[in-house]
């Protein structure tokens, strides 16, 4: 494991103080296949990686973001959760075969510029934390299949999939 990892884990389990149990990660797919929507980013950009920590009812989402381009990539700062709560879907939750529903604000608004987004040089790095219990039912027991997806925009006004691998997340 690696330091950053530890880091991230202790801060994880600090905000759990009756225990935490870290779901199982799990490769993405290949392809997308007619049985799930999970996405495949295929063009080089953005390296996203999802770990869910269960803490009693919340579901705590750690998302790592890593700039593998040579380029900078914007990403809007509402998904990255800069509000510290959810105002649109970015999770897409699978259990046994039907999609768990987003509950939570959908907010409108219009198309950020360039400098309003979040900026990620070559090589930089961010994480976000949001608690996914807030706005999707995880309570039924089950394993749920998680990921996470947005779009990043290029300078040149190119538009880049931004996808997390795929956790299962166990519900007793």
């Amino acid at each position: 494991m690696l330091r950053r990892d530890v880091a991230w884990l202790v801060s994880l389990v600090a905000m759990c103080p009756g225990g935490c149990d870290r779901g199982e990660t799990v490769d993405a797919p290949t392809r997308v296949t007619p049985s799930s929507s999970f996405i495949e980013a295929t063009v080089p950009g953005v390296a996203c990686t999802l770990a869910l920590v269960k803490c009693g009812g919340d579901v705590i989402a750690h998302i790592d973001f890593v700039n593998e381009s040579d380029e900078t990539v914007g990403i809007q700062p509402w998904d990255l959760f800069n509000e510290g709560h959810m105002t649109t879907s970015r999770f897409l939750i699978i259990q046994d075969g039907m999609e768990v529903v987003y509950r939570c604000m959908m907010a409108k608004r219009r198309a950020p510029t360039w400098e309003e987004l979040i900026h990620l040089g070559p090589g930089e790095t961010t994480q976000v934390q949001i608690n996914m219990a807030d706005c999707y039912d995880l309570k039924p027991p089950g394993a749920y299949r998680v990921q996470y997806a947005c779009v990043g925009n290029l300078r040149r006004a190119e538009v880049i999939m931004i996808a997390s691998n795929i956790v299962t997340l166990e519900m007793p």
